[in-house]
């Protein structure tokens, strides 16, 4: 089970976040809070370099490595999001791609990792159900 939620406060219920493990990181112009799986991730889903962050909600294969996280945003730099996405040969997601005061959130091609998204007053929400907007 994952699921990603950005700047929105509210808590899961507490069914769910006994079944995930929690990450929470406040960035100077947003809040990214992250339930993640831990059985199928073995680092924090999340990786920075040269300024640009990736967090990544789900599992994904890319070059035959299940959540490679660091090869990933090693090509997101070198080759660029849109054909970085093109190269993942599998998976359900939903991540957010940040560089200073600029974000892309980005999901798997079919769209399974089904979050919901607010924009209002400056301020770019993003949750697993609509009712945390």
């Amino acid at each position: 089970m994952f699921w990603l939620r950005l700047n929105c406060k509210e808590e899961l219920p507490d069914y769910i976040q006994d079944l995930t493990n929690n990450f929470s990181e406040l960035t100077p112009i947003s809040e990214i809070i992250l339930n993640y799986d831990e059985r199928v991730w073995n680092t924090l889903p999340i990786k920075k370099k040269n300024d640009i962050s990736i967090t990544i909600s789900g599992w994904f294969i890319f070059n035959g490595k299940v959540n490679d996280i660091e090869e990933l945003l090693d090509s997101i730099l070198n080759i660029g999001l849109n054909k970085t996405l093109l190269k993942i040969d599998i998976g359900i997601f939903i991540g957010i791609l940040e560089q200073e005061d600029k974000k892309i959130i980005f999901n798997d091609f079919f769209g399974l990792s089904s979050h919901y998204y607010n924009y209002n007053n400056n301020l770019l929400r993003v949750a697993p159900s609509a009712k945390y907007l």
